[in-house]
């Protein structure tokens, strides 16, 4: 192990020793109930993988929970907290109502595949209701999302590149212009982490992604979508609201709001509402700005688009103040793969 894996992983056990010690004491459940006595929490997943499909997905980490996981999650949810549904949540942020106690809503960014086949049985199972916000333009298609792609295409031309001089040279040429030749360097042990952290730091640059999209194709060809990557189609959608599942907007393209024109940003939340409410024939109240991101003029078309609440990815439980920029908890696997972390994470201890 790297001394950065080592120090990762010291921290880690050090944090699991103090919410063991937390948990113990009752000191955990006492925090929780202070810190949340009327003040609700919004928790985010977005993949709900099983373990084995965990390696065969180039989304990144933090955004991906197993399947035990989750439903070890969930149970907790179902034990421990009022669990709401959007309708109730958008009701008393209206009305400015005060919260339940331990009042917590679920929402699931994107609509992944996943979020069909692995998460939603659970939720049946457990009774719990939850928002999924779609990305709309991808919803029934075989299009990826840039980081996907991305991640998998580096990997390819990196395997491409050890079997071919002449294939490399071209690929380093092309992946420079965009900051990217440093995959080029990876070894067999490295290359998924390294592609990772390349697609992250690209994320980080707030970058038009196209043409690297565009460079990578021109150097690899189209990429060939992993199946786990896969994202729902309508007639799921339909299934799912049926059932009870809440659906938001998300934009359309995925593409962050902030870097776009004003025109395009309106375009991006609006049809977004627009594609949901015609196949499912209701309106739709809730909107995830994509990655978080959003400003002033993006929460303006938001409102203007009709929706009554809008979501970031600030952290910690939401406040009484602007409902175009409502905070929520992301949940991934890493910090949460535990019954006593996973309270600490929703309580804002860790």
């Amino acid at each position: 192990m790297t001394p950065m894996g080592l120090a990762r992983a010291a921290k880690g056990a050090a944090k699991r020793t103090m919410v063991a010690s937390l948990a113990t004491t009752g000191a955990l459940a006492a925090w929780t109930s202070v810190k949340l006595r009327r003040r609700p929490i919004v928790l985010t997943y977005h993949r709900v993988l099983a373990p084995a499909a965990v390696d065969q997905s180039w989304s990144h980490p933090a955004i991906i929970v197993t399947q035990p996981t989750f439903a070890m999650h969930m149970r907790l949810l179902r034990r421990e907290f009022n669990v709401i549904s959007l309708d109730e949540f958008v009701a008393r942020i209206e009305s400015h109502r005060p919260f339940d106690p331990n009042s917590c809503l679920v929402t699931f960014d994107d609509g992944w595949r996943d979020t069909y086949d692995e998460a939603w049985p659970i939720l049946q199972e457990c009774r719990i209701p939850a928002v999924v916000f779609l990305s709309t333009g991808f919803i029934g298609t075989a299009r990826m999302f840039w980081q996907e792609e991305i991640g998998a295409a580096l990997v390819d031309a990196w395997r491409r590149a050890r079997a071919d001089e002449a294939f490399r040279r071209r690929a380093q040429a092309q992946l420079a212009e965009h900051g990217l030749d440093g995959m080029l360097a990876a070894d067999e042990s490295s290359s998924r982490a390294t592609a990772l952290t390349m697609v992250r730091d690209v994320k980080g640059r707030m970058v038009d992604t196209r043409p690297i999209v565009d460079a990578l194709r021109a150097l690899n060809g189209a990429p060939a979508r992993t199946p786990v990557d896969a994202f729902m189609d309508w007639d799921q959608v339909e299934e799912m609201y049926a059932g009870g599942v809440a659906f938001g907007g998300h934009g359309v393209s995925h593409r962050l709001l902030p870097a776009l024109s004003t025109g395009e940003a309106r375009d991006e939340v609006t049809q977004s509402r627009q594609d949901i409410e015609a196949r499912l024939g209701a309106g739709v109240r809730a909107f995830a700005y994509p990655n978080g991101d959003w400003n002033a003029d993006v929460a303006e078309a938001v409102r203007d688009a009709g929706y009554a609440v809008a979501f970031g990815t600030a952290e910690g439980p939401v406040d009484a103040g602007d409902r175009y920029a409502l905070r929520r908890v992301n949940m991934h696997e890493g910090p949460t793969a535990h019954p006593s972390m996973f309270l600490a994470r929703v309580a804002g201890v860790i």
